[in-house]
């Protein structure tokens, strides 16, 4: 069985950028860096934002010059991204640029931002699976927000008939970062792999984006994967969404229609239910249809 743990992360505003990611391995190659990690992290719970930010946990400690402390917290982190670089582990991050989202999918239609990113990663993790002819089994950062609702495209997809379950374990997991270091090495990917779209968001008109040097260790290894999904995507998608109407009779007033019947809150709960029981009364055509034009 090979073993994924996965986070999320977004930037500091929460507004440009989402990442989703998963770390997969075999059960050796998590045993040996768990030791590793928990030893140079001194038992201290990682969490990449705070390290970068020399918050919480990694703000200077009374009486220390913050000068050391920053260089401590950099020394960490560069010690941590070579080890998972030299670890065997690989990765797949889903990022998305949440401006460009906005502007194909505005509000109430926009989707629930964490969703689209974890279900890329389960994809991926299960063809990672299926190459090895192999299982899959997922574990994230319990988050009390999405927890539920991850629990609910996870059964989804197990359930709908495709390629999924042959190579996923029959369910997701959660757990808490601070206690599982195997999280919190997936936590520093996602960071990499947000920091890499949010560098190129911020990057002055006619400048090349910064590239981390800790990104450049991790992709040196082709273990790790990032897809990005930008205004180039969106545009197209937003082409793409004319023909849902036409091939599957919704109409932007059925989402609403369907919460006064179920009497359900507007809610991502209740987003993915309805998806899930529209997709249910798809016709075969429908749905031959329907993948072909979001196939990509």
């Amino acid at each position: 069985m090979l073993l994924v743990y996965g986070d999320e992360s977004m930037d500091q505003t929460q507004d440009r950028v989402c990442a989703v990611a998963g770390v997969i391995g075999t059960e050796d190659q998590w045993n040996w860096i768990e030791p590793i990690w928990i030893d140079r992290t001194g038992g201290i719970p990682f969490h990449a934002n705070d390290c970068e930010g020399n918050w919480e946990d990694f703000a200077a400690k009374d009486g220390e010059d913050r000068n050391e402390a920053v260089q401590r917290n950099k020394d960490l982190y560069r010690d941590l991204t070579i080890l998972l670089a030299k670890s065997g582990l690989g990765g797949f991050a889903s990022v998305i640029d949440l401006a460009a989202q906005r502007r194909a999918f505005p509000s109430p239609y926009d989707p629930p931002l964490y969703y689209q990113g974890l279900m890329d990663v389960i994809e991926a993790m299960r063809n990672a699976a299926a190459d090895r002819n192999d299982i899959a089994k997922i574990t994230f950062d319990n988050r009390k927000e999405s927890q539920f609702n991850a629990s609910v495209v996870y059964a989804y997809l197990q359930e709908s008939g495709l390629y999924w379950s042959n190579h996923l374990d029959s369910k997701i997991e959660f757990e808490s970062s601070r206690k599982n270091p195997r999280i919190q090495v997936a936590d520093l990917f996602a960071r990499e792999a947000m920091k890499k779209l949010d560098n190129a968001l911020v990057a002055p008109a006619g400048k090349d984006p910064r590239v981390r040097r800790s990104w450049e260790a991790l992709n040196a290894t082709r273990h790790f994967e990032v897809k990005i999904y930008g205004e180039k995507y969106f545009s197209g998608l937003t082409k793409k969404m004319e023909h849902f109407g036409r091939i599957t009779g919704v109409t932007e007033n059925d989402y609403a229609e369907w919460i006064g019947k179920k009497r359900v809150p507007r809610c991502h709960t209740s987003y993915l239910q309805f998806l899930t029981a529209r997709r249910k009364e798809m016709t075969g055509d429908q749905l031959e249809e329907f993948d072909e034009i979001f196939r990509e």
